[in-house]
């Protein structure tokens, strides 16, 4: 699942690839399932106050616990900041701790370095 959190006047996130999760047999549970999306849709609020506290460049790794949900305490956040001119961001994955995390954090730059072509940003 990714994660998108973007500040420009006001602060949105949104997601993206919801429905990879189904693929993922940790979902399976229909209660782990429930619980997530009531995340994602009841208690945004938690997701929008961690995404905006990551907002430097480096790349942050949470794992289970670390990430301060218990709906998603045995997932893991691959999250990384990003600013260009005016425009604060922050980009996530969720996923299984079992994810492939090189992949993850490769993923995660891709996109950096297209938003900031795209927006003609300076690092």
């Amino acid at each position: 699942l990714s994660l998108g959190a973007l500040s420009f006047g006001e602060k949105k996130v949104l997601f993206r690839g919801t429905r990879f999760i189904f693929e993922q047999p940790e979902f399976e549970d229909l209660d782990r399932l429930r619980a997530l999306f009531y995340l994602l849709e009841v208690k945004i609020n938690i997701l929008h106050k961690l995404l905006f506290s990551y907002l430097d460049e480096h790349i942050n790794i949470l794992v289970g616990d670390e990430i301060g949900a218990k709906e998603i305490s045995d997932c893991s956040l691959v999250i990384s900041g990003l600013q260009i001119k005016k425009i604060e961001a922050s980009l996530a994955l969720l996923g299984p701790m079992r994810m492939d995390y090189v992949r993850a954090i490769s993923s995660i730059c891709a996109v950096k370095r297209k938003l900031e072509e795209l927006i003609g940003g300076e690092r």
